[in-house]
Order: structure tokens, then sequence, then C-alpha cells
């Protein structure tokens, strides 16, 4: 949300803002949305740290990989979003290409949140136990 207040402020543009004002709307859903969907995951609720407790959890592999993809996706929206607008700005054709280098660094965020789903996506339901393996 910092990202997009500074770019709500650098272009001034009619459009832009609309675009940054929707990020931040899908952002802000998409935080209410895990928090929620993470603390109503097991009935009763103690039942997400003690498992022999009895209740109903829902599987924890899906919930975690379509809150990562859905991250994954305003993540990229939010880094590609001013690349053209920065196109349009009046400076020199080597500043711009400079500019574009340093937005497209955001790139590198979006490759780990693309391995982090594929990771998430090939853990089995023992979730803390089978990322071990990625953190050696």
């Amino acid at each position: 949300m910092v990202i997009c207040s500074l770019l709500h402020r650098i272009f001034i543009t009619k459009g832009f803002r609309r675009a940054i004002l929707a990020c931040n709307i899908v952002n802000v859903f998409w935080i209410i949305f895990s928090i929620i969907i993470v603390s109503v995951r097991c009935i009763p609720f103690s039942k997400n740290w003690n498992v022999m407790e009895p209740g109903t959890c829902l599987a924890q592999v899906p919930i975690v990989a379509a809150v990562a993809a859905w991250g994954l996706a305003i993540e990229l929206a939010i880094w590609t979003l001013p690349i053209p607008a920065s196109w349009k700005l009046q400076m020199p054709r080597s500043n711009k290409v400079a500019l574009t280098c340093i937005l497209g660094l955001g790139m590198f965020d979006i490759g780990v949140g693309v391995g982090r789903v594929i990771t998430i996506l090939q853990v089995d339901e023992d979730f803390i136990w089978s990322e071990a393996p990625a953190l050696q």
C-alpha cells in the first residue's frame, strides 16, 4: 500500500489514480479475506494449533495457495502499472530506460512470489513439516 501511495503522489493523471485506488481497494479486501479465511479454517478455533482436539478443518494447502496467488496478482498489477506511465514523462530517453529498469526490479518480487506459489502447491497437508526441505 505504501508503493501505491507513492505512485498516487507521483503520477497525477485521473486514470492512473483510479487504477491505483482500485489496486488499494483490492489489496485491502485481500488482507481482510486472508485474515478471515485463516481464522475460520478450523472449527473450533483452537484446533488450528491442537490437532488432537475434535473438530473439522479445511485443507490448508489450497487456502494458502489461493492467498499467495491473489497476493501475486496484486503485486504484478502494482509493479507493472507505472511502467507505461513512466514513458509519458518529459525526460530524456536514457532516464526513461533507467526508470523502467528500476521499476522492473519489482519483477524479482514477482519471481519470488511465483516460486512461493509453486512451492506451496508441491507440499502435502502437513505444511510445516513439508517446508523443511525448502529451507535447506
